[in-house]
């Protein structure tokens, strides 16, 4: 389970119109590891949901359908969620730097 959730999120992260992972709004969307949690990511054994912020402008259903495509090879014949969380403006890195 650890290496399919870092997986998930090395993947979903470069999808066109996901900016990032989003942890819900208490941080309870993550997968929990020994002394760390994979935010975004929630991996059980019955299915896989993925919680996204999306690009402002971004199709949303195209952008869920990009997420779900990168996924479900990793996913292990589960089902695949995605849940966009936020939509903001720009990329992370157009944020980071104040744009």
């Amino acid at each position: 389970m650890p290496a399919v959730a870092d997986a998930i999120a090395a993947v979903v992260v470069h999808c066109r119109g996901v900016v990032g992972l989003h942890g819900g709004r208490f941080g309870e969307a993550a997968t929990y590891l020994p002394g760390r949690r994979v935010h975004g990511v929630e991996v059980t054994e019955s299915a896989v949901t993925v919680h996204i912020v999306a690009r402002l402008g971004a199709v949303l259903p195209t952008v869920a359908a990009a997420v779900r495509r990168v996924v479900v090879p990793l996913a292990g014949g589960v089902p695949v969620h995605v849940v966009v969380e936020d939509v903001v403006a720009g990329s992370a890195k157009e944020r980071r730097r104040g744009v």
